[in-house]
């Protein structure tokens, strides 16, 4: 073995020569100096060691600054102590592929292949730290982390993770997140008012109590219900009560009007609320209060303009009318007919055949017809008993063939087996009628009484 010691600046050459069981190390040089030579190792079998066992290279005043070995393979290198602290080391290399077993204050430690220093300068332990969210213990030399919280940083914990990864992906409008109205209800704002086609009302206003929504066939219209006949709706807020305004129990033949029917003449009213034509046709039965005392009539027509409903009728006289007390029957007025036969040409009394009243009866009026219409005017009387019940005695005029609406004096009625007889007063001057017949409008007089 040749070795090549590097020492600083100076090159020097080793020549060993071995003699007996001595290795003489001649050291050539270049530079200023003598090296002298010395017998440094004795040789046993193919291991080198040296001559006195207690003899150390290097010091910790004189330290080895530079240097290498060079093939050296060895089983053991046995270092005592090396301290490198704050010492910028050049290589120091334990070179050969076997094993090489360090000690060092007692402890041992076993590195495969070579093994070499690092270069420039070293770290001590106490001088390591950490920044948060890292933490360094200076006394046990260890690196930790704390685990996260909401105040402050550090790792997540495998529940956590399990929560945070099952969280909703992102939402992307029209693919993750549904669109309502075709908007989409991602970021800020309103999202307007939603069409009918897409299930919402297409209204902005603000409804008004008892409002609801109405198609109108193409859209919907807020609009408030109406009352019909005998009943009453009241709208509150978030509520609408519909009651019958009907009286009595157990059903009723009478029913109160709708609206407010207003007096215009003793033969006429009207209701100034829609149109109730249809409710207050002729022959339709009435029944209202004057100060409490109950009065009757019968529809013989009405009509309508927008938005008063005007009602003619026959009976009593209308001289006022309480409030809320006009109703009217569910039963139409009854009539019985007295006929004559034959040209009306000439006066007379008691004309046609009789009606006895088979029960109490409460008089309306009556109507006249004629088979063959005349011309002139034809007049007759309507008598109970054989006294007239009609001031304005009913007609027929002109050409016509029927004289219509005429009213019996307030208060008519009959009693069970009064009779009911027609006279004619005066016939027509140029052309008599043929064949004349009187229709009598009546109802049962205990209809007053009725609810």
């Amino acid at each position: 073995m040749k070795p090549l010691l590097i020492l600083g600046s100076v090159v020097a050459i080793i020549v060993s020569v071995i003699t007996g069981n001595f290795i003489n190390t001649v050291l050539l040089g270049s530079g200023s100096g003598t090296i002298d030579t010395l017998s440094l190792f004795t040789r046993v079998g193919t291991a080198l060691h040296p001559i006195n066992s207690s003899d150390t290279l290097g010091s910790s005043s004189t330290p080895i600054t530079g240097g290498y070995f060079e093939n050296l393979e060895t089983g053991q290198a046995q270092i005592g102590t090396l301290n490198l602290t704050g010492i910028a080391v050049s290589p120091f290399i334990v070179g050969g592929t076997a094993s090489t077993t360090l000690y060092g204050n007692g402890a041992t430690s076993t590195f495969g292949g070579n093994i070499s220093t690092p270069t420039g300068n070293l770290i001590t332990a106490g001088e390591l730290s950490a920044s948060s969210p890292l933490l360094y213990n200076s006394s046990t030399k260890q690196f930790s982390i704390s685990l996260a919280s909401s105040t402050s940083d550090g790792y997540l914990s495998s529940t956590d993770f399990g929560i945070f990864n099952g969280k909703q992906d992102s939402l992307v409008s029209g693919t993750s997140i549904k669109t309502v109205g075709g908007i989409s209800i991602l970021g800020s704002g309103d999202l307007g008012v939603v069409g009918i086609g897409y299930g919402g009302t297409g209204i902005t206003s603000t409804p008004t109590n008892g409002q609801i929504l109405i198609g109108n066939g193409t859209n919907y219209s807020l609009s408030t219900l109406t009352a019909g006949n005998n009943i009453d709706i009241t709208n509150g807020t978030g509520t609408i009560t519909i009651a019958s305004t009907a009286s009595g129990s157990g059903g009723s033949s009478f029913w109160t009007a709708t609206g407010t029917p207003a007096r215009v003449s003793n033969t006429q009213f009207t209701i100034t609320s829609g149109d109730f034509t249809n409710l207050f046709s002729r022959g339709t039965v009435l029944k209202w209060t004057e100060t409490s005392t109950v009065n009757q009539g019968v529809v013989v027509s009405s009509s309508f303009s927008t938005p008063i409903t005007t009602v003619n009728i026959i009976g009593d006289a209308m001289d006022s009318i309480d409030a809320s007390s006009l109703k009217y029957s569910l039963n139409k007025a009854r009539t019985f007919t007295l006929a004559v036969a034959g040209t009306i040409g000439a006066t007379s009394t008691d004309i046609a055949g009789r009606f006895n009243a088979p029960f109490p009866l409460k008089i309306f009026g009556a109507d006249l017809y004629a088979g063959t219409a005349g011309n002139g005017t034809t007049t007759i009387d309507v008598n109970k008993n054989g006294t007239t019940m009609f001031t304005t005695k009913p007609y027929i005029n002109g050409t016509n063939t029927k004289g219509e609406g005429f009213t019996a004096d307030a208060g008519t009625t009959l009693t069970t087996g009064d009779y009911v007889s027609i006279d004619l007063d005066s016939p027509a001057l140029t052309t008599k009628i043929t064949d004349l017949y009187v229709n009598v409008l009546y109802s049962p007089l205990n209809d007053i009484y009725l609810p």
